[in-house]
């Protein structure tokens, strides 16, 4: 029996999964929910929040000799993105996960 005969691989279909500012919202939470926070670093939660919102929605990339900024979604290829990406999907219920298309490759 070969591997290729019992699995089918796949991927996962996903337009603009990561919601940013619902992503933040957890983040948030999960920092004030989190009361060694203030043992680890200086900066408020606030501050926190504000820096992590302004490196997610500060992306812009150039496509055709023209800049244009990211409107939806964590940013493809940023450090932060699979990060965030993580703790979103931690959070997100686990029926909404069966809601996801995947489309299966065939070969």
């Amino acid at each position: 029996m070969h591997l290729c005969d019992v699995a089918h691989p796949y991927w996962a279909d996903v337009k603009s999964l990561v919601l940013v500012e619902e992503a933040l919202d957890i983040v948030k939470d999960r920092l004030e929910a989190d009361h060694s926070i203030h043992d680890r670093t200086n900066l408020s939660i606030t501050s926190l929040i504000d820096l992590l919102n302004m490196c997610l929605k500060s992306t812009y990339f150039l496509y055709n000799n023209k800049f244009y900024q990211q409107s939806q979604g964590a940013a493809m290829g940023s450090p932060l993105s699979p990060i965030i990406a993580n703790i979103f999907m931690d959070s997100t219920p686990d029926s909404q996960h069966q809601t996801i298309t995947l489309s299966t490759l065939r070969r």
